[in-house]
């Protein structure tokens, strides 16, 4: 969140303007600059280590931004800021509507101020300019992956005289942090393969398979920078996160249209169909983002249940798109390929033979699952299940350790799926898996 209002920014502009605002030199404070301090100030109090998820300083906080947020005002970068916070903070407080909401709201301000224009054309230089273009990026990532979970196209995607893609050499003069969340490397990959993979997928005339394999090839070939995480530095460990996984969390929604047609084409052994090849890439790229969570909460167990967004990704590769008819959301949870897809593999292919094995995987799951926080225990009845038939379709018990799990009330449960293949794929496993045991 450092990369939407720099620390820098906050202490040394945002909050004296506020409480000082005629002092020399000061900017001058808008009722928009006040709400995006308050907002900022709730999502502190939200993501305080030290206290819980329900804190009633951070929801008025929240509140106090909203009606500050509603008084006149001409809009700036500050607004769109502020609307693209308050995204994130009804996101982590589990308000799927409002949080979808405020972040198109934030995309279509920042087109109405023109924010999209390159710096320029405006005759914009050196930090301002580098600050320009990486908010838009910035704001372009969740925008991209909103419209993937949901298989809605924002009205405003590419347009003339867009920002550039972010430089080494001015991320390296302008940008002061040390752990670098959304530099030049995002916005190339960003421009270069998880746009064009937005546009593919949602597509309403999906192009040829090709396509999706130049696409594939485009993502594989694209340089993952090397890390090495310091155990101590959660913005370095996070880095590291992103980097041992993304490539493989767009691979997922690339083909994840094509794993389910090869479900389709021969469930018995999709990977004697025409499109096998995505069945085992969906399967390989959930495996990782999986091992990438599971590493993540290893370094930072204390850090991570917090951070919502994690535990989606984990849950979406987990058990994917069978989920997706009956839910279309839940509480806490934002994305769904990973578990779905794992669970999908173990569930209606028991006798394909695949590496990692995809009953253990299923399994480490659960295990991931079953850590004390509120975003991941919500999720952990819905992985107990799927595990539970993936074990009776394979013909095996289920082990004694997760039996107490089994009985949870699955219909009260406040589980979500963001996408609505989710939810599809989800369904027809278990359907699969009880006319298995009927069989």
């Amino acid at each position: 969140m450092f990369s939407i209002v720099s620390k820098e920014y906050l202490v040394g502009e945002l909050i004296p303007a506020v409480y000082y605002p005629n002092r020399m030199h000061s900017m001058r404070c808008s009722s928009h600059d006040l709400a995006l301090l308050l907002t900022v100030l709730a999502i502190g109090l939200l993501v305080d280590f030290d206290l819980g998820l329900e804190i009633e300083v951070a929801q008025l906080y929240i509140r106090l931004a909203w009606s500050t947020a509603l008084l006149p005002a001409l809009p700036t970068i500050a607004t769109v800021k502020c609307l693209h916070l308050m995204n994130i903070y009804h996101g982590m407080a589990g308000d799927k509507y409002d949080s979808h909401r405020l972040l198109i709201s934030a995309w279509q301000c920042l087109h109405y101020i023109k924010l999209h224009e390159d710096p320029d054309i405006k005759a914009i230089k050196n930090e301002e300019a580098y600050d320009r273009r990486a908010y838009f990026w910035n704001l372009l990532q969740p925008i991209l992956w909103q419209s993937l979970m949901t298989g809605i196209l924002p009205s405003v995607l590419e347009t003339p005289h867009e920002c550039y893609v972010l430089s080494e050499q001015d991320e390296k003069d302008y940008d002061k942090r040390e752990a670098v969340g959304f530099g030049a490397w995002s916005s190339k990959f960003t421009y270069q393969c998880l746009r064009p993979v937005t546009i593919a997928v949602i597509d309403p005339n999906p192009p040829d398979y090709k396509h999706i394999l130049a696409l594939d090839e485009r993502i594989r070939t694209f340089p993952i920078p090397s890390s090495s995480p310091n155990s101590s530095d959660l913005p370095s460990i996070m880095q590291h996160f992103i980097y041992s996984h993304y490539r493989e969390h767009v691979l997922m929604f690339l083909h994840r249209d094509s794993f389910k047609q090869t479900l389709t084409d021969n469930p018995m052994d999709p990977l004697t169909s025409t499109r096998g090849y995505s069945f085992t890439t969906t399967y390989e790229s959930a495996c990782v983002v999986l091992d990438s969570t599971i590493n993540l909460y290893a370094k930072a167990k204390y850090h991570v249940p917090k951070i919502w967004r994690i535990w989606a990704n984990a849950f979406c590769a987990t058990v994917d798109d069978v989920l997706r008819r009956r839910r279309i959301v839940a509480h806490h949870i934002f994305g769904n390929c990973f578990q779905v897809v794992i669970g999908a593999v173990a569930v209606l292919t028991p006798n394909v033979k695949l590496e990692p094995c995809p009953l253990r995987k299923l399994e480490d799951a659960c295990a991931l699952f079953e850590v004390k926080a509120s975003c991941a225990s919500s999720a952990l009845p819905k992985v107990l299940e799927t595990f539970d038939s993936a074990l009776r379709s394979a013909g095996q018990v289920v082990p004694m350790r997760h039996v107490t799990h089994l009985t949870a009330d699955l219909q009260g449960d406040n589980i979500v799926f963001e996408d609505t293949w989710s939810v599809r794929l989800y369904e027809e496993v278990m359907q699969a898996a009880q006319a298995h045991i009927s069989d």
